[in-house]
């Protein structure tokens, strides 16, 4: 019966008409903006400025989804979450100031913003919101205002409190101020200054296994909690500001040049807790050693079991009364504490750009720009949970035989006793420069554009130790490591014709080298000045054609693309099950490969009715087998040197293979109805590398069941939302007030995946006078459920 409900209501999205977006971050979309412009007719005519209007920049497909895909994890065309870059004034700046920088009046492309905008007339809004997930309760107040004599300022203020109804452990305190002030001169001068900051504190919730997730009745389960005197904990908070300021000045050289200098710099600190334990049983309570499927004694394993399903929280959650008592018994500091991995950041960036049109038909920009960034990263005891000290120590070591005598984490300070708030572990830091020239040239001639973009860039990087680790005496973990010298470039081609003033093809071709991410340069950076053996930029090129109509009522976006990535790297520490020893591993040739369709349409049949819809069908997969190496934690020592993954039947994760949005919004008389169906499907758990070598299979997979467990990539379900949005508008003399509720995933299913991810690890099994070796079970986290998002807005 549900699934008969959820194709009814699917039937009556597409063809009853009318849809509220999905939005990951809906309290920064406000439905009703627009309310009186339903569409604009184009006027017929063949002159060069509308061949121009017709060839500007547009992503009508980015623009309709957005928001919408984010109940899932789901990247648009395999640029991972943290891969993302984004650009203020083509300097690049940090995910938190760049969202930050969204709130206010500028101006951009999807991933980059202008410091200068155009004169806007006066604004002033206020809005209150109510939600049941992430956080309760939210306020934010914006004012655009001329101050006379060319000054102009913005200012936007918001804040969230609360914790999340749906999912125990998780909640939000938050602050966001941005205030930006532009300076227009008669000469053509302009002066643009910004500064933004968000502090903010969150617990999140964790991943977690099926067995946990059918054990508690709950596939919201968090594992990331638990009571700590009675009040509920969490020991995954993520918290800290990082403030955000930059200047621009903008000036005419004379005849049709400009010249732009602009100066940006982000500085703060960021925290995550996570509970450590020395020497002692993990506290983690979803655990595979934790669960009753690791027991094989059948009483303790139903017992265990019985625990679970009766939502005993000292079996379910994090005892933290447990882990003071045990700190109470022991003699020799902490076994368990709360810890802090802190990253401290200073990055400073300055260019210099110029603008000059030769002709009616060419405009040139070029330019320098160079960065200082320093990470300096440390961990800290943040609660000893009741014991007076902690003794710096490497506990992983301290049962080894060959490597128990070198345990120091910091030998310059040996058996250092660390006070709460104190340094430990490790402490290091990155230290980033770069300096990179540019030139793009935009080139019209009536229907035909060519635009050609080229930035080479010359980038060093090391890591400073501040800590002398026993394993790596002298400057294998202390000063500063052997500087990695790299040479990205981004090479960018597009040629466009304009068919009639209406319609535009244009081909779009780029080949990059990127930088890959400093923590992939090194084997182990928290105590070793080791590199990896070849380092080497990213290899990315792409491809994508275009198609797009401009009608009286409608819009039409056709892309085709193709994306193809190699030579990536990725450096994790992990714990081998082969050998038993903790290991730094080392994936190269990563290689992926995707191709697919893109099609977006939007209309506007009558005056208050406005109807869009999205698709997209893409082909992903890897290229060629990566291959793994890894090298012993203790002392580098090699353990296997470039096994081949079998990666060519593996999809990457979070690259649906197919995605749909259709939706409508009417509006009259002050009332707004807006609903949306959102479809994806194809979707695959990220693989891991390590576990498909010849290494892995070759030594374990004794059957083809366990072959099959090893290399198989789970397919996940396809996942369908339903969402609506309803509002009013009041008109009370110049200024409106509006109240909107929106219902997110009014199907309500409550088992959609939101993703999942392998694991590397293999759990030994005994079987008589032998061993046997069993993948663990994937890591997920399940979508949320129906929620609501209720605002009440004031603009004057």
């Amino acid at each position: 019966m549900a699934a008969a409900w959820k194709y009814v209501l699917a039937l009556c999205a597409i063809v009853g008409t009318t849809v509220a977006r999905a939005q990951h971050d809906p309290e920064r979309y406000y439905p009703f903006e627009r309310e009186e412009e339903p569409y604009r007719p184009m006027v017929e005519t063949d002159s060069s400025l509308f061949y121009r209007a017709v060839a500007a920049e547009r992503d009508l497909y980015g623009d309709l989804t957005r928001y919408a895909f984010g109940f899932a994890a789901a990247d648009r065309r395999g640029e991972t979450y943290h891969r993302q870059r984004f650009y203020l004034e083509g300097l690049p700046v940090g995910r938190t100031g760049f969202r930050l920088i969204e709130r206010s009046g500028l101006t951009g492309a999807a991933d980059s913003r202008s410091l200068f905008t155009d004169p806007a007339p006066a604004l002033c809004r206020l809005s209150a919101h109510l939600t049941d997930r992430n956080y309760r309760v939210g306020a934010r107040f914006s004012m655009r205002q001329p101050l006379g004599r060319g000054w102009r300022t913005e200012v936007v203020l918001a804040g969230r409190t609360g914790r999340d109804l749906h999912v125990e452990g998780v909640c939000t305190r938050a602050l966001q101020a941005v205030v930006r002030i532009e300076k227009n001169w008669r000469d053509g001068c302009r002066l643009s200054l910004l500064a933004a900051a968000s502090p903010e504190e969150r617990a999140l919730r964790g991943s977690s296994t099926e067995e946990a997730f059918l054990l508690t009745g709950d596939r919201l389960y968090n594992p990331s909690w638990g009571f700590c005197d009675g009040r509920v904990r969490s020991a995954n908070r993520r918290r800290g500001v990082t403030p955000l300021a930059a200047v621009g000045f903008d000036m005419p050289l004379g005849g049709s040049t400009r010249m732009r200098i602009v100066l940006a710099g982000e500085t703060g600190v960021q925290r995550r807790s996570s509970l450590g334990w020395f020497d002692a049983r993990t506290p983690q309570p979803d655990n595979y050693r934790s669960l009753p499927s690791y027991f094989d004694d059948p009483a303790t394993a139903q017992f265990v079991a019985g625990r679970w399903r009766s939502g005993d929280s000292r079996y379910t959650q994090i005892d933290w009364d447990e882990l003071v008592r045990q700190n109470g018994l022991t003699e020799g500091g902490a076994v368990y504490v709360e810890q802090e991995r802190v990253e401290r950041l200073s990055d400073w960036k300055g260019g210099i750009r110029f603008e000059s049109r030769i002709g009616e038909r060419l405009l040139l920009r070029y330019g320098v720009d160079g960065r200082f960034r320093d990470r300096r990263r440390y961990k800290e005891a943040a609660d000893l949970l009741g014991a007076s000290w902690l003794l710096d120590r490497d506990y992983y070591l301290a049962d080894d035989d060959a490597w128990s005598n070198r345990l120091q984490n910091d030998l310059r300070h040996p058996d250092r006793r660390v006070a709460e708030g104190g340094r430990f572990g490790y402490d290091y830091t990155f230290e980033e420069r770069s300096l990179a020239a540019g030139i793009q040239a935009d080139y019209h001639a009536g229907p035909f554009v060519l635009k050609a973009d080229l930035r080479a860039e010359r980038v060093g990087i090391r890591r400073c130790g501040h800590f002398e680790k026993e394993l790596y005496p002298g400057d294998g973990s202390y000063g500063a490591s052997r500087r990695i010298a790299l040479s990205p470039y981004d090479l960018h081609l597009a040629a466009g014709f304009a068919l009639d003033p209406r319609t535009y093809l244009e081909l779009d071709l780029r080949a990059e080298n990127r930088a890959p991410d400093t923590d992939d340069l090194f084997l182990q950076p928290e105590y070793n000045n080791r590199t990896v053996d070849a380092p080497a930029a990213e290899r990315i090129r792409t491809a994508e054609l275009r198609f797009r109509r401009e009608g009286a009522k409608y819009s039409l976006e056709l892309n085709g693309f193709v994306d193809l990535r190699g030579d990536g790297i990725e450096t994790v520490r992990c714990y081998d099950d082969l050998a038993a020893v903790y290991c730094d591993r080392t994936v190269s040739r990563i290689s992926t490969l995707r191709y697919g369709a893109e099609a977006a349409f939007r209309c506007y049949p009558e005056r208050r009715w406005t109807l869009y819809a999205a698709a997209a069908v893409r082909r992903s997969r890897y290229a060629e087998n990566p291959l793994v190496t890894l090298y012993a934690d203790a002392d580098n020592t090699l353990l296997c040197f470039e096994s081949e993954s079998r990666m060519g039947d593996c999809r990457p994760g979070a690259s649906p293979g197919g995605s749909a949005l259709i939706g409508a919004k009417y509006y009259a008389r002050g009332w707004g109805l807006r609903m949306e169906a959102i479809w994806m499907g194809r979707r695959y758990a990220h693989p891991d590398y390590m576990r498909r070598t010849a290494r892995i299979t070759g030594q374990i997979a004794d059957s083809e069941e366990l072959f099959r467990l090893l290399n198989e990539q789970e397919r996940l379900d396809e996942v369908f939302r339903l969402d609506l949005s309803v509002w009013k508008s009041f008109r009370i003399g110049s200024s409106r007030l509006t109240a909107s509720v929106t219902l997110r995933n009014l199907t309500n299913d409550g088992i959609a995946l939101y993703d999942a991810r392998e694991s590397y690890r293999l759990r030994r099994l005994r079987a008589g006078g032998t061993y046997t070796f069993l993948p663990l079970e994937n890591r997920r986290t399940y979508a949320y459920p129906g929620s609501i998002f209720c605002t009440v807005s004031a603009a004057f």
